[in-house]
């Protein structure tokens, strides 16, 4: 009797995760599914390493993870199949779904401008690392960047800039960042120590982004 086949939908840090605890339990056979030409990489290395020149988009990859880099289109579940963007499709016993989440962007005036000028991005996916990378080292010297958020991500990249020499703003919505996940006293602090570190504008948010040649002015 051959042992189960599950389909992991997600090729990012949690269905990774969850492929490589199924595959250590040895009683079933799991493979990840990326979207085309995706290569499966560990997600968590992605703002800390590529975006401040620390690593190569290629010392990121996940060696043995069996993975299907075919964008999965549609699901059959009476079937129990997964139909894939090539035409092919894969049967599965179970599915487990990890498709991640999408960073927030900016919506506010001049927005579009300033990522078409490549002064705006988010921090998410390899390429964006490669783009936050790349214009880095076209400046040439330290820069000034805002980083709206004050999350993990947001406080692990920041630390990482102002070690390179880069000066660094926090901004934020909440005047206390991550007080619904850490509660009032851990957040306070990690506020104080963003403070001590960075500048940061908590409590504030952006109406608009202009573009001044080689620099961007958000207004709050």
């Amino acid at each position: 009797m051959s042992s189960p086949h599950v389909l992991v939908i997600g090729a990012g840090a949690a269905g990774v995760a969850a492929a490589r605890v199924l595959a250590a339990a040895n009683a079933v056979t799991v493979s990840v599914i990326g979207r085309s030409g995706e290569t499966p990489y560990n997600r968590t290395l992605v703002n800390k390493g590529i975006a401040v020149g620390l690593l190569t988009p290629e010392q990121t990859a996940l060696p043995g993870v069996d993975a299907i880099l075919d964008t999965a289109i549609r699901i059959d579940a009476a079937e129990r199949r997964v139909h894939f963007a090539s035409g092919a499709s894969a049967g599965y016993d179970a599915l487990l779904i990890a498709t991640g989440s999408t960073p927030h962007g900016l919506t506010v005036p001049g927005a579009d401008d300033a990522a078409a000028a490549g002064k705006l991005t988010s921090l998410h996916s390899i390429d964006d690392a490669i783009r936050v990378r790349d214009a880095l080292a076209a400046l040439g010297h330290p820069g000034r960047i805002v980083i709206s958020g004050a999350g993990l991500v947001a406080g692990e990249t920041a630390t990482l800039l102002r070690e390179k020499g880069h000066h660094v703003t926090l901004l934020a919505r909440s005047p206390l960042p991550g007080v619904t996940v850490f509660g009032q006293e851990l957040a306070g602090r990690l506020a104080d120590a963003h403070r001590a570190r960075h500048t940061t504008a908590f409590g504030r948010v952006p109406v608009g982004i202009r573009l001044d040649g080689a620099e961007i002015t958000i207004q709050l």
